[in-house]
C-alpha cells in the first residue's frame, strides 16, 4: 500500500513537473516572439564565394580577419577549445589591440568549452566578448533549449560571412569520430552586409 501511495505521489510530482514546463515553454516562446518581431530582408545583388571545406573557409576567414582596418563583429554556436579556435583568438586580440572594434559573441551552450582564462586575456586586449541567449529565470526551461544556431561574421561593415561551420577543429576534418566534416559557408561583398551587421548587433544587444 505504502509503495503504490510513494508511486502515485511521484507520479503527481512529475506531472506536476511537465506542467510547469510546458507553461514555462509556451510563455517563453510568446514573450519572445514579441519581443523579437520577424523581419524579412529583400532581394540583393551581391557577390559570394561557396565553401564546402573547413580548411578553405578559414583560411579566408583568418586572412580577411588579419586585413581588417575598422571593425570585427563575430558570432558562432560552437566555439571549441583546441588549435583553431586559439589562432583565431590570437587573430581578435591582435586586430584589438590594432584599434579595432572587435565583439565576439558565442551562444552559451556551444561555448561551454572557453575557459576563463582565455576569456579574461580576450577582455584585457579589449575584445569584447559576450555569451549569447543566458538562461532567464523568468523562463528557465524554455531559454535553455532556445539556443543561437547563426554563425555571422562581418568584417569592416563590408564582408559578410554565414552558413553552417562552427569553430572547432572537427570542421577540419580531424574528428576520427565524425570523419570529413561536408557542410556550406558562403562569403559574401556587395550588397546585403548591412542585414548581416543588424542581426549581429540585434543578439548582441
Amino acid at each position: 500500500m505504502k509503495l503504490i501511495k510513494r508511486s502515485a505521489i511521484a507520479l503527481l510530482i512529475l506531472l506536476l513537473l511537465l506542467f510547469i514546463m510546458i507553461k514555462d515553454v509556451q510563455q517563453g516562446q510568446k514573450h519572445y516572439t514579441e519581443t523579437h518581431p520577424a523581419w524579412e530582408t529583400p532581394v540583393y545583388n551581391g557577390n559570394i564565394s561557396l565553401y564546402k571545406k573547413g580548411q578553405t573557409l578559414f583560411s579566408a576567414l583568418f586572412q580577411d580577419i588579419k586585413e581588417a582596418k575598422s571593425s570585427i563583429y563575430l558570432h558562432f554556436y560552437i566555439l571549441r577549445n583546441d588549435a583553431l579556435t586559439k589562432r583565431l583568438f590570437s587573430l581578435l586580440k591582435e586586430k584589438a589591440s590594432q584599434g579595432l572594434n572587435v565583439y565576439l559573441s558565442v551562444d552559451l551552450i556551444g561555448g561551454h568549452e572557453l575557459t576563463r582564462e582565455s576569456i579574461e586575456q580576450l577582455k584585457k586586449s579589449d575584445v569584447k566578448i559576450s555569451f549569447s541567449r543566458k538562461i532567464s529565470a523568468a523562463h528557465p526551461f524554455y531559454s535553455a533549449h532556445h539556443r543561437n544556431h547563426r554563425r555571422i561574421a562581418v568584417i569592416d561593415s563590408s564582408i559578410g560571412y554565414i552558413g553552417g561551420f562552427n569553430v572547432g577543429e572537427e570542421y577540419l576534418g580531424y574528428e576520427k569520430k565524425l570523419g570529413k566534416w561536408h557542410d556550406y559557408h558562403i562569403r559574401i561583398t556587395g550588397e546585403g552586409i548591412n542585414t548581416l551587421e543588424k542581426q549581429f548587433l540585434l543578439d548582441w544587444r
